[in-house]
């Protein structure tokens, strides 16, 4: 293969243009595409670069209007991509397309002769006569593509009603999957591509490491996958080195493994914040896992900052809270949300009447949230003491007088893990 073009500081700047202008356009549209803005940013630069590669303009090629669907993978694009420019850079125009040059001879004498008689509203319709020819010039180019296609149907068609024996087709074997051995060899070559270009891993890019494993590679050769992962790096160094990142901050290193503290070291009561001397020693754990993961602590310092000014109801839930946070930013997913506890309510039967209206807000997703929030507000009970306060409630029927009754029946089941006849119509 040919050296890959070099891309200039205008091209990344044109293919970053490109991806907004379509992005956006999703956008006003209310489209859903399959693919994130990141995986189109990629699209947009390989498209570029593939122009270029081609001896294209990438201006003379309708991204937005001809490539860019947002029913398609990344990879079903890339593909399209392919496709259109090996059209647009194929033969000279055949026997066929004599017709479209012939009249684009003409509108060029009408647009010599309008400007002579300086009527600009001519010369503006000839201006778009030539862009529909243009247009007409590359529909021959698919229209003979699909005639070849459309004959060789024909002949297979008659070589069948002729009685001539045609081989069944071969069923295709089932493809095979990379194991998890080889899954974790690519991510160490992402990971140590993106060092050796940035000297770090950006934010979001292992999750378009997962996006790219799971949708373009996992059914490739390890060799091919292997390619497909690396370029994969090379693009998000592009990308990055476009938006003039400052150069990273040298690797922390960390000389012995640091655990969270297993106790609490302040003697302030539940919920609360992190005490300071806690702060010190849950940020030298969050140091060491970051730097053992192979990522730089001060890409993440907002998730955090989110976990350190967090209010917990009690230990378990601090270090919960901790190996959450961890997990998130290894798999790419944003910072948390932490509810602050809100002022003592007016409950009159406890723990009751609590739990009752903290199932009415229906803003908990599971049980564990719950209970930290009853905690917050110094109402202590176990999931089993919650099930039973809800089953005993829900058999008063319709003499029912509490939060409850304005409770959907479906998230009641969700949340407390109830089978549907534990709360029976």
């Amino acid at each position: 293969m040919g050296e890959e073009p070099r891309l200039t500081d205008e091209d990344l700047a044109y293919a970053k243009m490109l991806a907004d202008v379509v992005w956006r356009d999703w956008e006003l549209k209310r489209v859903t595409p399959k693919i994130i803005k990141p995986q189109l940013e990629r699209v947009a630069l390989y498209f570029v670069r593939e122009c270029k590669k081609r001896g294209l303009d990438p201006r003379e090629v309708d991204f937005q209007h001809e490539i860019a669907e947002a029913g398609l993978t990344e990879s079903e694009l890339r593909r399209k991509v392919d496709e259109i420019l090996t059209m647009l850079a194929g033969k000279p125009p055949e026997a066929l397309e004599i017709a479209p040059e012939e009249a684009y001879r003409v509108i060029e004498a009408l647009g010599k002769k309008v400007v002579e008689l300086k009527d600009y509203e001519l010369i503006e319709k000839a201006e778009e006569l030539k862009r529909q020819l243009e247009r007409e010039r590359r529909n021959v180019r698919l229209l003979k593509e699909q005639l070849e296609a459309k004959k060789r149907y024909i002949e297979e068609l008659e070589r069948r009603l002729a009685g001539l024996p045609t081989p069944p087709p071969a069923a295709p074997p089932l493809p095979k999957e990379l194991s998890e051995e080889e899954k974790k060899r690519l991510e160490d070559l992402f990971r140590a591509t993106l060092y050796r270009e940035l000297g770090r891993v950006p934010r979001d890019a292992l999750a378009e490491f997962r996006i790219e494993l799971e949708e373009a590679v996992k059914t490739l050769p390890f060799e091919e996958a292997a390619k497909v992962i690396e370029r994969l790096a090379l693009d998000i160094v592009e990308r990055e080195r476009a938006r003039g990142v400052a150069p990273p901050a040298p690797p922390i290193e960390v000389a012995k493994p640091v655990k969270p503290p297993a106790a609490p070291l302040s003697p302030l009561k539940f919920p609360r914040r992190l005490a300071s001397e806690e702060i010190k020693l849950f940020y030298d754990a969050f140091v060491y896992e970051l730097v053992s993961a192979g990522l730089n602590p001060e890409d993440f310092m907002d998730h955090f900052v989110a976990f350190r000014d967090a209010w917990h109801s009690d230990w378990f839930a601090v270090l919960r809270a901790f190996n959450e946070m961890i997990s998130d930013i290894k798999t790419g997913k944003p910072p948390r949300y932490y509810p602050t506890p809100l002022v003592p309510m007016p409950w009159k039967e406890l723990p009751k009447d609590a739990v009752l209206h903290m199932l009415w807000l229906q803003v908990y997703k599971d049980m564990d949230s719950l209970v930290a929030a009853l905690n917050m507000h110094g109402v202590y009970v176990t999931p089993e003491e919650i099930r039973l306060i809800v089953k005993e409630e829900w058999k008063k029927g319709e003499k029912m007088d509490s939060w409850l009754k304005f409770t959907p029946k479906d998230y009641l089941l969700q949340i407390l893990g109830l089978r549907p006849e534990d709360l029976p119509s």
